[in-house]
């Protein structure tokens, strides 16, 4: 079997630049900045990978592109998207102070220092190498960076799927850590499409789609606070997954000990099969069992993704790549889910065939907006929330096209909100 989603075939090509204003302040002194900002990674091919970045007006929710954007990341994207699809394809560290970015095609991450402005410029020696194939999805907690591989041989085999663990300096640089590759499933392909630190960082999952349909759950171990990391399975895991095919996945803001997980239900061509949404626990030791093991209606729409809830818990949001659309569910205080709309992707005035194809997707500090990316189509579509769930587009955003650079195929979605609270990080020596 093929694990090709028909979304994913696209190639890429084209020019980026940046202005000197993005490379005016490389002061570790950085004043506190203000706003509240979007990104997303172009994920562009032939040198041309880059952030762009997207200023939030939080009156309307518009956007306005940041001065010097996009932001090379002096790397490669795919170019051909296999399965390169991801979740958590691009993440900021709690501190407000560093973006990272994979170039998925030149198998290094680029890190930026995010200025008070929004701006970002290139840590000292970015982008690091990762020493793997294909980096897809970031998982960030402190000075730990585990980054997600998808290998070299997909879909004939997973050779090269594993996790590799990187140090956090204080300049923003990674450093491998020793002894930190878990090597995933080559036969049957374990795909690893996703990989989140649980809240509080003394767990690490991963989703395994493909084949497998696995949820690893590690213990992330450490001899002291400053020592290198270990990566032991909890007992019991890999875990089976309820839904087939696990994608992506998001803890519930409102309560860490409940995580939600989109199911593709399958990755084989034609798909034609209606994905789904399955919701868990996760104990204090890391076991996780399923809250229903029934599956909520998904309304049809088919190869459920990304996955995103606001931040007091009680509604979740699911794109659907092949089906261009949105499904929302209301999420009750135990973790059942209830279908509540379904949107279809708007096509504002972009007359190009096919379907624009939402992927990752970020909400806003006060639930008020909802931003998407979208993959085929490349663009950023923004949304107000209603209480119920119901979308409704921002003016000035309906869809908002990414045209530079020119072969741009955005996967993952990150925001900054500058008046949120920060965390204090620390960070290894350099």
């Amino acid at each position: 079997m093929k694990f090709i989603l028909k979304l994913f075939y696209m190639i890429f090509i084209g020019g980026l630049s940046i202005s000197s204003a993005a490379l005016a302040d490389n002061s570790d002194n950085i004043k506190i900045g203000s706003g509240q900002y979007l990104y997303t990674v172009s994920n562009s091919s032939s040198g041309n990978n880059s952030v762009i970045g997207y200023k939030i007006n939080p009156s309307n929710g518009s956007l306005k592109e940041l001065p010097g954007s996009p932001f090379p990341t002096r790397g490669n994207g795919e170019g051909v998207i296999l399965l390169g699809a991801s979740d958590n394809g691009l993440t900021i560290s709690k501190d407000h102070k560093f973006l990272f970015a994979p170039n998925r095609g030149s198998q290094t991450i680029a890190v930026f220092r995010i200025h008070n402005d929004g701006l970002l410029t290139h840590v000292p020696g970015s982008p690091f190498p990762t020493g793997g194939y294909t980096p897809v999805s970031l998982a960030l907690h402190g000075d730990l960076l585990y980054v997600s591989h998808l290998g070299l041989n997909l879909p004939d085999n997973c050779s090269g799927c594993e996790y590799r663990g990187y140090r956090v300096s204080k300049s923003g640089a990674i450093t491998p850590m020793a002894d930190s590759v878990y090597k995933l499933s080559v036969t049957p392909p374990a795909i690893p499409l996703a990989l989140r630190f649980s809240p509080n960082g003394q767990f690490l999952i991963g989703t395994e789609a493909g084949a497998t349909s696995k949820i690893n759950v590690f213990e992330v171990k450490r001899s002291s606070p400053n020592a290198d990391a270990e990566l032991v399975l909890v007992p019991g895991s890999p875990f089976d997954s309820i839904g087939k095919d696990p994608f992506g996945f998001n803890f519930n803001p409102a309560n860490d000990s409940q995580f939600f997980v989109s199911n593709l239900e399958t990755t084989a061509v034609p798909g034609n099969v209606e994905g789904s949404v399955s919701s868990y626990l996760i104990a204090k030791t890391g076991q996780i069992s399923p809250i229903v093991r029934d599956l909520p209606s998904n309304g049809g729409q088919e190869a459920t993704c990304w996955i995103s809830l606001t931040n007091d818990g009680k509604l979740l949001f699911a794109t659907n790549p092949t089906s261009d659309s949105v499904t929302s569910y209301n999420v009750t205080p135990d973790g059942r889910l209830t279908l509540q709309h379904i949107t279809k992707m708007p096509r504002g005035t972009i007359t190009r065939g096919g379907p624009l194809a939402p992927v990752d997707m970020a909400i806003t500090t006060h639930n008020d907006y909802l931003y998407m990316a979208t993959v085929r189509i490349p663009t950023i579509t923004g949304f107000k929330i209603s209480a119920d769930g119901g979308l409704t587009l921002i003016p000035g955003v309906s869809p908002l096209q990414v045209t530079n650079p020119v072969d741009a195929a955005p996967f993952g979605i990150a925001y900054l909100d500058f008046g949120a609270e920060a965390e204090n990080v620390e960070y290894a020596d350099d």
